[in-house]
């Protein structure tokens, strides 16, 4: 998630430029970040859909934890233990968004 907040916009740019000019590989392209499983796409799918959830204000706001559980009963996770991992990790993404921009705003 950092990486898509930091470089997301503009790697493919950046790796374009670098390839037409012969140029060797910025670090953070060389280095990007993979998913370790390919089904965790899912979880971000979800995130960016619940991110119009969030409240508009002068600062970023948690995505109400309310909209996390009623899209999560949506997608018919009933176990406690499926809607723990669901909320858990849609709020660390949350988490990481958050904090992104207050740093960003200082």
């Amino acid at each position: 998630m950092e990486y898509e907040l930091n470089h997301g916009n503009s790697d493919n740019a950046v790796l374009q430029q670098a390839l037409k000019n012969g140029e060797e590989l910025p670090d953070f392209i060389r280095n990007k970040p993979e998913l370790i499983d390919e089904g965790l796409h899912f979880y971000l799918q979800a995130f960016f859909i619940l991110e119009s959830e969030r409240q508009v204000g002068f600062n970023v706001s948690p995505i109400p934890i309310t909209k996390i559980i009623e899209y999560a009963k949506f997608l018919t996770y009933e176990t406690p233990e499926e809607m723990h991992d669901f909320v858990s990790i849609i709020r660390a993404l949350d988490m990481v968004v958050i904090k992104h921009y207050n740093d960003k705003a200082k």
